[in-house]
Protein backbone atom coordinates (compact mmCIF):
# COMPACT_ATOMS: atom_id res chain seq x y z
CA UNK A 1 0.00 0.00 0.00
CA UNK A 2 1.33 3.71 -1.11
CA UNK A 3 2.72 5.47 1.98
CA UNK A 4 2.58 2.78 4.22
CA UNK A 5 4.77 2.87 7.50
CA UNK A 6 7.12 0.18 7.34
CA UNK A 7 6.73 -2.50 9.76
CA UNK A 8 9.51 -4.15 11.99
CA UNK A 9 11.54 -6.59 11.52
CA UNK A 10 13.44 -8.73 13.79
CA UNK A 11 17.23 -8.94 13.47
CA UNK A 12 18.75 -12.57 13.42
CA UNK A 13 22.80 -11.77 12.19
CA UNK A 14 24.94 -12.46 14.47
CA UNK A 15 25.26 -9.92 17.73
CA UNK A 16 21.96 -9.17 17.70
CA UNK A 17 20.54 -11.03 20.03
CA UNK A 18 22.44 -11.28 23.97
CA UNK A 19 20.30 -12.12 27.03
CA UNK A 20 16.86 -12.53 25.09
CA UNK A 21 17.63 -9.20 23.28
CA UNK A 22 16.12 -9.04 19.97
CA UNK A 23 16.84 -5.78 18.10
CA UNK A 24 14.14 -3.99 15.86
CA UNK A 25 15.03 -2.62 12.36
CA UNK A 26 13.25 0.36 11.51
CA UNK A 27 13.98 3.25 8.50
CA UNK A 28 16.45 5.36 10.22
CA UNK A 29 13.51 8.39 9.78
CA UNK A 30 11.08 6.24 11.28
CA UNK A 31 12.15 6.70 15.20
CA UNK A 32 11.54 10.56 14.16
CA UNK A 33 8.78 10.60 12.38
CA UNK A 34 6.25 8.08 13.31
CA UNK A 35 4.61 7.74 16.75
CA UNK A 36 6.74 4.83 18.39
CA UNK A 37 5.83 2.06 19.65
CA UNK A 38 5.09 1.37 23.78
CA UNK A 39 7.92 -0.94 23.67
CA UNK A 40 10.62 1.25 21.62
CA UNK A 41 9.56 4.32 23.60
CA UNK A 42 10.45 2.56 26.79
CA UNK A 43 13.71 1.17 25.52
CA UNK A 44 14.41 4.40 24.61
CA UNK A 45 14.04 5.96 27.96
CA UNK A 46 15.79 3.30 29.72
CA UNK A 47 18.85 3.05 27.29
CA UNK A 48 18.93 6.97 27.52
CA UNK A 49 18.88 6.10 31.94
CA UNK A 50 21.54 3.47 31.49
CA UNK A 51 23.72 6.36 29.27
CA UNK A 52 23.76 8.46 31.95
CA UNK A 53 24.91 5.84 34.52
CA UNK A 54 27.57 5.00 32.34
CA UNK A 55 28.64 9.29 32.06
CA UNK A 56 28.64 9.32 35.88
CA UNK A 57 31.08 6.67 35.73
CA UNK A 58 33.62 8.69 33.70
CA UNK A 59 33.94 10.64 36.80
CA UNK A 60 36.06 7.91 38.11
CA UNK A 61 39.36 10.04 36.80
CA UNK A 62 38.44 12.26 39.37
CA UNK A 63 37.80 9.61 41.77
CA UNK A 64 41.52 8.53 40.74
CA UNK A 65 43.09 11.51 41.34
CA UNK A 66 41.77 11.61 45.20
CA UNK A 67 43.13 8.33 45.56
CA UNK A 68 46.53 9.62 44.53
CA UNK A 69 48.49 10.90 48.70
CA UNK A 70 46.84 7.23 50.06
CA UNK A 71 48.07 5.23 46.70
CA UNK A 72 51.47 6.82 47.02
CA UNK A 73 52.07 5.25 50.62
CA UNK A 74 50.00 2.14 50.39
CA UNK A 75 52.82 1.37 47.36
CA UNK A 76 55.28 3.69 49.13
CA UNK A 77 56.41 5.18 46.00
CA UNK A 78 56.69 8.84 44.25
CA UNK A 79 53.60 10.57 42.69
CA UNK A 80 55.12 10.39 39.20
CA UNK A 81 55.31 6.51 39.48
CA UNK A 82 51.96 5.90 40.43
CA UNK A 83 50.55 8.06 38.36
CA UNK A 84 51.82 5.92 35.17
CA UNK A 85 48.70 3.63 35.89
CA UNK A 86 46.60 6.73 34.85
CA UNK A 87 48.94 6.75 31.66
CA UNK A 88 48.42 3.52 30.85
CA UNK A 89 44.52 3.45 31.52
CA UNK A 90 44.53 6.64 29.15
CA UNK A 91 46.65 5.00 26.60
CA UNK A 92 45.01 1.78 26.72
CA UNK A 93 41.74 2.85 26.42
CA UNK A 94 42.44 6.00 23.65
CA UNK A 95 43.88 2.74 21.62
CA UNK A 96 40.57 1.00 21.82
CA UNK A 97 38.27 3.37 21.17
CA UNK A 98 38.69 2.70 17.73
CA UNK A 99 38.29 -1.32 18.09
CA UNK A 100 34.72 -0.56 20.26
CA UNK A 101 33.53 2.09 16.99
CA UNK A 102 34.68 -1.49 14.95
CA UNK A 103 32.73 -4.48 16.99
CA UNK A 104 29.62 -2.00 17.37
CA UNK A 105 27.79 -3.08 14.01
CA UNK A 106 28.56 -6.50 14.33
CA UNK A 107 28.00 -6.86 18.24
CA UNK A 108 25.84 -4.41 19.73
CA UNK A 109 26.69 -1.57 21.77
CA UNK A 110 24.98 -3.56 24.78
CA UNK A 111 26.89 -6.49 24.59
CA UNK A 112 30.31 -4.41 24.95
CA UNK A 113 29.13 -2.58 27.87
CA UNK A 114 28.54 -5.51 29.69
CA UNK A 115 31.83 -6.86 28.79
CA UNK A 116 33.46 -3.84 29.76
CA UNK A 117 32.06 -3.21 33.03
CA UNK A 118 32.63 -6.25 33.80
CA UNK A 119 36.33 -5.94 32.99
CA UNK A 120 36.06 -2.63 34.75
CA UNK A 121 34.82 -4.19 37.91
CA UNK A 122 37.13 -7.27 38.32
CA UNK A 123 40.32 -5.04 37.21
CA UNK A 124 39.67 -2.15 39.74
CA UNK A 125 39.18 -4.99 42.38
CA UNK A 126 42.11 -6.68 41.72
CA UNK A 127 43.99 -3.22 42.07
CA UNK A 128 42.34 -2.52 45.38
CA UNK A 129 43.84 -6.22 46.41
CA UNK A 130 47.71 -5.56 45.37
CA UNK A 131 50.91 -4.56 46.65
CA UNK A 132 53.15 -5.10 44.22
CA UNK A 133 53.35 -2.30 41.82
CA UNK A 134 53.72 -3.74 38.86
CA UNK A 135 51.11 -6.02 39.07
CA UNK A 136 49.14 -2.74 39.52
CA UNK A 137 50.30 -1.56 36.09
CA UNK A 138 49.25 -5.19 34.42
CA UNK A 139 45.81 -4.66 36.37
CA UNK A 140 45.60 -0.63 34.72
CA UNK A 141 45.99 -1.87 31.55
CA UNK A 142 43.42 -4.48 31.35
CA UNK A 143 41.56 -1.67 33.18
CA UNK A 144 41.98 0.47 30.04
CA UNK A 145 40.60 -2.37 27.64
CA UNK A 146 37.22 -2.51 29.61
CA UNK A 147 37.14 1.42 30.22
CA UNK A 148 37.54 1.99 26.47
CA UNK A 149 33.69 0.10 25.67
CA UNK A 150 31.76 1.24 28.69
CA UNK A 151 32.39 5.24 29.34
CA UNK A 152 32.03 7.76 26.75
CA UNK A 153 31.79 6.34 23.36
CA UNK A 154 29.30 4.16 24.35
CA UNK A 155 27.31 6.50 26.12
CA UNK A 156 27.40 8.77 23.14
CA UNK A 157 26.36 5.59 20.87
CA UNK A 158 23.41 4.75 22.64
CA UNK A 159 21.89 8.47 22.39
CA UNK A 160 23.27 8.89 19.16
CA UNK A 161 21.21 5.72 17.97
CA UNK A 162 18.09 5.79 19.95
CA UNK A 163 17.29 9.75 19.43
CA UNK A 164 17.39 10.86 16.37
CA UNK A 165 14.83 13.86 16.60
CA UNK A 166 15.51 17.72 16.30
CA UNK A 167 16.22 17.63 20.36
CA UNK A 168 19.28 14.88 20.14
CA UNK A 169 21.54 17.71 20.97
CA UNK A 170 19.55 18.80 24.08
CA UNK A 171 19.23 15.24 25.40
CA UNK A 172 23.01 14.13 25.07
CA UNK A 173 24.16 17.25 26.83
CA UNK A 174 21.65 16.23 29.93
CA UNK A 175 23.43 12.74 29.46
CA UNK A 176 26.53 13.68 29.67
CA UNK A 177 26.38 15.80 32.57
CA UNK A 178 26.43 13.24 34.75
CA UNK A 179 30.11 13.35 34.25
CA UNK A 180 30.04 16.81 36.35
CA UNK A 181 27.75 15.10 38.99
CA UNK A 182 29.68 12.58 39.74
CA UNK A 183 32.91 14.93 39.95
CA UNK A 184 31.15 16.46 42.49
CA UNK A 185 29.86 13.52 44.41
CA UNK A 186 33.20 12.07 44.73
CA UNK A 187 34.53 15.07 46.61
CA UNK A 188 32.33 14.68 49.55
CA UNK A 189 31.74 10.43 49.57
CA UNK A 190 35.43 9.32 48.75
CA UNK A 191 37.46 11.51 51.69
CA UNK A 192 35.37 9.88 54.27
CA UNK A 193 35.76 6.77 53.35
CA UNK A 194 39.67 6.50 52.22
CA UNK A 195 40.00 7.67 56.07
CA UNK A 196 38.08 4.81 57.03
CA UNK A 197 39.53 1.83 54.57
CA UNK A 198 42.28 3.52 53.35
CA UNK A 199 43.80 3.25 49.55
CA UNK A 200 42.15 -0.37 49.22
CA UNK A 201 38.37 0.50 50.66
CA UNK A 202 38.30 3.68 48.27
CA UNK A 203 39.32 1.69 44.93
CA UNK A 204 36.71 -1.21 45.92
CA UNK A 205 34.16 1.03 46.24
CA UNK A 206 34.82 2.54 43.03
CA UNK A 207 35.02 -1.27 42.10
CA UNK A 208 31.42 -1.84 43.41
CA UNK A 209 30.21 1.83 41.73
CA UNK A 210 31.64 0.28 38.56
CA UNK A 211 29.02 -3.18 38.95
CA UNK A 212 26.09 -1.16 39.63
CA UNK A 213 26.57 1.37 37.03
CA UNK A 214 27.87 -0.04 34.67
CA UNK A 215 27.22 -3.96 34.12
CA UNK A 216 23.98 -3.97 35.95
CA UNK A 217 22.78 -0.79 33.30
CA UNK A 218 23.67 -2.73 30.64
CA UNK A 219 22.11 -5.63 31.43
CA UNK A 220 18.60 -4.06 32.46
CA UNK A 221 18.43 -0.89 30.91
CA UNK A 222 20.47 -0.22 27.81
CA UNK A 223 19.14 -1.78 24.65
CA UNK A 224 20.48 -1.85 21.22
CA UNK A 225 19.63 1.30 19.44
CA UNK A 226 17.10 0.20 15.97
CA UNK A 227 19.59 -0.39 13.07
CA UNK A 228 18.78 2.19 9.96
CA UNK A 229 17.84 -0.16 6.57
CA UNK A 230 18.39 0.46 3.48
CA UNK A 231 18.90 -2.73 1.24
CA UNK A 232 16.83 -5.24 -0.16
CA UNK A 233 17.42 -8.15 3.23
CA UNK A 234 17.04 -5.88 6.25
CA UNK A 235 17.98 -9.22 8.15
CA UNK A 236 21.71 -9.22 6.74
CA UNK A 237 24.22 -6.99 8.77
CA UNK A 238 24.82 -3.66 6.73
CA UNK A 239 28.22 -3.52 4.88
CA UNK A 240 29.39 0.14 4.40
CA UNK A 241 31.83 1.35 1.88
CA UNK A 242 35.42 2.03 2.80
CA UNK A 243 35.89 5.78 3.66
CA UNK A 244 37.70 5.93 0.62
CA UNK A 245 34.85 4.93 -1.60
CA UNK A 246 32.71 6.67 0.44
CA UNK A 247 35.22 9.33 -0.23
CA UNK A 248 34.75 10.29 3.69
CA UNK A 249 38.98 10.33 4.11
CA UNK A 250 38.96 14.28 3.81
CA UNK A 251 35.68 14.63 6.11
CA UNK A 252 37.63 12.16 8.53
CA UNK A 253 40.77 14.25 8.67
CA UNK A 254 39.04 17.22 9.42
CA UNK A 255 37.24 15.93 12.34
CA UNK A 256 39.93 13.99 13.77
CA UNK A 257 42.28 16.98 13.39
CA UNK A 258 39.90 19.55 14.87
CA UNK A 259 39.04 17.55 17.63
CA UNK A 260 42.87 16.86 18.44
CA UNK A 261 43.48 20.46 19.15
CA UNK A 262 40.17 20.89 21.02
CA UNK A 263 41.68 18.20 23.59
CA UNK A 264 44.56 20.16 24.12
CA UNK A 265 42.89 22.46 26.31
CA UNK A 266 41.48 19.52 28.33
CA UNK A 267 44.42 19.80 30.79
CA UNK A 268 43.26 23.32 31.91
CA UNK A 269 40.99 21.81 34.15
CA UNK A 270 44.57 20.15 35.54
CA UNK A 271 46.58 22.91 36.10
CA UNK A 272 43.65 25.17 37.10
CA UNK A 273 44.55 24.74 40.89
CA UNK A 274 48.13 25.37 40.60
CA UNK A 275 47.79 28.85 38.60
CA UNK A 276 45.59 30.26 41.19
CA UNK A 277 47.94 29.36 43.91
CA UNK A 278 50.67 30.49 41.58
CA UNK A 279 48.64 33.72 41.61
CA UNK A 280 48.31 33.52 45.24
CA UNK A 281 44.80 32.81 45.86
CA UNK A 282 44.50 30.78 48.96
CA UNK A 283 43.50 27.44 49.04
CA UNK A 284 39.42 28.26 50.37
CA UNK A 285 39.51 30.59 47.22
CA UNK A 286 40.74 28.07 45.27
CA UNK A 287 38.75 25.42 46.50
CA UNK A 288 35.38 27.62 45.52
CA UNK A 289 36.65 28.43 42.19
CA UNK A 290 37.48 24.49 40.91
CA UNK A 291 33.88 23.75 42.76
CA UNK A 292 32.97 26.28 40.00
CA UNK A 293 34.28 25.05 37.57
CA UNK A 294 32.87 21.45 38.35
CA UNK A 295 29.06 23.20 38.40
CA UNK A 296 29.61 24.64 35.07
CA UNK A 297 30.12 21.82 33.79
CA UNK A 298 26.80 20.48 34.47
CA UNK A 299 24.80 23.34 33.55
CA UNK A 300 26.89 23.59 30.33
CA UNK A 301 26.76 20.66 28.48
CA UNK A 302 23.11 20.11 28.86
CA UNK A 303 23.40 24.18 27.28
CA UNK A 304 25.55 23.39 24.23
CA UNK A 305 23.37 20.54 23.49
CA UNK A 306 20.15 22.82 23.77
CA UNK A 307 22.10 25.70 21.12
CA UNK A 308 22.61 23.06 18.99
CA UNK A 309 19.23 22.39 18.86
CA UNK A 310 17.68 25.60 18.71
CA UNK A 311 20.25 27.64 16.71
CA UNK A 312 21.95 24.89 14.28
CA UNK A 313 25.70 23.85 13.97
CA UNK A 314 27.55 26.88 12.84
CA UNK A 315 25.99 29.03 15.64
CA UNK A 316 26.94 26.71 17.89
CA UNK A 317 30.05 27.05 16.62
CA UNK A 318 30.40 30.42 16.84
CA UNK A 319 29.01 30.69 20.53
CA UNK A 320 32.14 27.84 21.47
CA UNK A 321 34.32 30.06 19.55
CA UNK A 322 33.23 33.05 21.76
CA UNK A 323 33.37 31.06 24.62
CA UNK A 324 37.58 30.52 24.10
CA UNK A 325 38.36 33.71 23.05
CA UNK A 326 36.95 35.24 26.35
CA UNK A 327 37.34 32.76 28.78
CA UNK A 328 41.25 32.00 28.50
CA UNK A 329 42.81 35.08 27.33
CA UNK A 330 40.76 36.90 29.90
CA UNK A 331 41.89 34.21 33.10
CA UNK A 332 45.20 35.27 31.42
CA UNK A 333 44.97 39.12 32.10
CA UNK A 334 42.92 39.22 34.76
CA UNK A 335 44.02 40.78 38.47
CA UNK A 336 41.03 40.14 40.05
CA UNK A 337 39.81 37.33 41.97
CA UNK A 338 35.75 38.46 41.60
CA UNK A 339 36.70 37.87 37.78
CA UNK A 340 37.39 34.34 37.73
CA UNK A 341 33.59 33.79 38.85
CA UNK A 342 32.98 35.03 35.26
CA UNK A 343 35.79 33.33 33.08
CA UNK A 344 35.77 29.97 34.92
CA UNK A 345 32.20 29.14 34.17
CA UNK A 346 33.05 30.39 30.36
CA UNK A 347 36.08 27.67 30.39
CA UNK A 348 34.01 25.04 31.32
CA UNK A 349 30.99 26.05 28.34
CA UNK A 350 34.27 26.03 25.96
CA UNK A 351 35.83 22.32 27.23
CA UNK A 352 32.59 21.07 26.97
CA UNK A 353 32.98 21.34 23.02
CA UNK A 354 34.87 17.96 23.39
CA UNK A 355 31.90 16.31 25.09
CA UNK A 356 28.71 17.50 23.38
CA UNK A 357 29.77 19.36 20.14
CA UNK A 358 32.26 16.95 18.86
CA UNK A 359 29.77 14.00 18.97
CA UNK A 360 27.22 16.08 17.61
CA UNK A 361 29.44 17.30 14.86
CA UNK A 362 30.68 13.64 14.03
CA UNK A 363 27.13 12.56 13.84
CA UNK A 364 26.35 14.71 11.12
CA UNK A 365 29.40 14.67 8.86
CA UNK A 366 29.27 11.25 8.19
CA UNK A 367 25.78 9.75 9.34
CA UNK A 368 24.00 7.42 11.34
CA UNK A 369 25.22 3.97 10.00
CA UNK A 370 28.98 4.87 10.01
CA UNK A 371 29.00 7.03 13.36
CA UNK A 372 29.68 4.52 16.34
CA UNK A 373 33.30 3.78 13.65
CA UNK A 374 34.00 7.17 12.46
CA UNK A 375 33.79 8.34 16.49
CA UNK A 376 35.90 5.73 17.52
CA UNK A 377 38.74 6.81 15.42
CA UNK A 378 38.04 10.43 16.54
CA UNK A 379 37.96 9.49 19.74
CA UNK A 380 41.14 7.52 19.95
CA UNK A 381 42.85 10.70 18.51
CA UNK A 382 41.49 12.65 21.14
CA UNK A 383 42.76 10.90 23.58
CA UNK A 384 46.18 11.13 22.26
CA UNK A 385 45.46 15.16 22.73
CA UNK A 386 43.96 14.60 25.79
CA UNK A 387 47.37 12.56 27.39
CA UNK A 388 49.45 14.78 26.18
CA UNK A 389 47.79 18.11 27.61
CA UNK A 390 48.62 18.19 31.12
CA UNK A 391 52.47 17.39 30.29
CA UNK A 392 52.10 20.24 27.51
CA UNK A 393 50.50 22.42 29.97
CA UNK A 394 53.26 21.83 32.35
CA UNK A 395 56.00 22.13 29.52
CA UNK A 396 55.07 25.76 28.86
CA UNK A 397 55.06 26.71 32.49
CA UNK A 398 58.56 25.53 33.11
CA UNK A 399 59.74 27.57 29.84
CA UNK A 400 57.94 30.59 30.61
CA UNK A 401 57.71 30.42 33.89
CA UNK A 402 53.98 31.48 33.70
CA UNK A 403 50.72 29.85 32.04
CA UNK A 404 49.57 33.03 29.99
CA UNK A 405 51.73 32.13 26.58
CA UNK A 406 49.32 28.50 26.95
CA UNK A 407 46.06 30.58 27.73
CA UNK A 408 46.78 32.56 24.78
CA UNK A 409 47.47 29.37 23.20
CA UNK A 410 44.59 27.37 23.97
CA UNK A 411 42.11 30.41 22.78
CA UNK A 412 43.83 30.24 19.30
CA UNK A 413 43.87 26.30 19.31
CA UNK A 414 40.48 26.00 20.29
CA UNK A 415 39.36 27.77 17.65
CA UNK A 416 41.24 26.65 14.98
CA UNK A 417 39.70 23.07 16.26
CA UNK A 418 36.10 24.31 15.94
CA UNK A 419 36.65 26.28 12.05
CA UNK A 420 38.08 22.32 11.28
CA UNK A 421 35.29 20.52 12.49
CA UNK A 422 32.73 22.77 11.06
CA UNK A 423 34.54 22.48 7.50
CA UNK A 424 34.21 18.43 8.29
CA UNK A 425 30.62 18.90 8.69
CA UNK A 426 30.02 21.00 5.63
CA UNK A 427 32.20 19.33 3.68
CA UNK A 428 30.86 15.69 4.84
CA UNK A 429 26.97 17.17 4.38
CA UNK A 430 28.02 17.97 0.40
CA UNK A 431 29.45 14.42 0.28
CA UNK A 432 26.21 12.70 1.40
CA UNK A 433 24.38 15.00 -0.66
CA UNK A 434 26.15 14.02 -3.76
CA UNK A 435 25.58 10.83 -3.53
CA UNK A 436 22.04 11.09 -2.76
CA UNK A 437 21.88 12.84 -6.59
CA UNK A 438 23.95 10.40 -7.70
CA UNK A 439 21.88 7.09 -6.53
CA UNK A 440 18.38 9.29 -7.58
CA UNK A 441 19.70 9.59 -10.88
CA UNK A 442 21.13 5.58 -11.54
CA UNK A 443 17.33 5.01 -10.12
CA UNK A 444 15.92 6.99 -12.68
CA UNK A 445 17.86 5.90 -15.40
CA UNK A 446 17.05 2.40 -14.38
CA UNK A 447 13.62 3.13 -14.42
CA UNK A 448 13.40 4.66 -18.16
CA UNK A 449 16.25 1.75 -19.30
CA UNK A 450 12.82 -0.63 -19.91
CA UNK A 451 10.79 2.02 -21.49
CA UNK A 452 13.59 2.59 -24.31
CA UNK A 453 13.70 -1.04 -24.77
CA UNK A 454 10.13 -1.35 -24.97
CA UNK A 455 9.70 1.70 -27.59
CA UNK A 456 12.81 0.12 -29.79
CA UNK A 457 11.10 -3.10 -30.20
CA UNK A 458 7.55 -1.26 -31.08
CA UNK A 459 9.43 0.42 -33.62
Amino acid sequence: MAGAKPLPRRETHRGAVFMNQHNINYAEHSLATVPLPRKLRRDRLTSTIGATCLTFCVSFVIAFGLLVPSGTAHFNVNVSAYLIQYTLLAGVSGLCFALVGKLVPRFGIRRLIIIGGTITTLSIFAMSLTTNLYLFYVFAAVHGVGWSACTLVAATVVVNGWHVHRRKGTVLGLVLAGNAVGGMVWGFVLPPVIRSFGWSGGMQLLAIIAAVMMVLPGIFLIKNPPRAINTGNPDAPVKLPTLRKAELVGVMALLTLGTFCICLEGGAIQILPTLLEHRGIDTAKAGALVSMYAIGGIFAKPLFGYLYDKIGPLRSVWVASLAYVVAFPGIALTQSVASYYLFIPLMALALATFTVLVPLIVADAVGQARFPDAYGKVMTVGSLGLAIATPLWGLAFDITGSFTPALYAAAVLGVLGLVLLHLGRTRGRAVALRTTRQAQAAMASESTAPDATEAAAGR
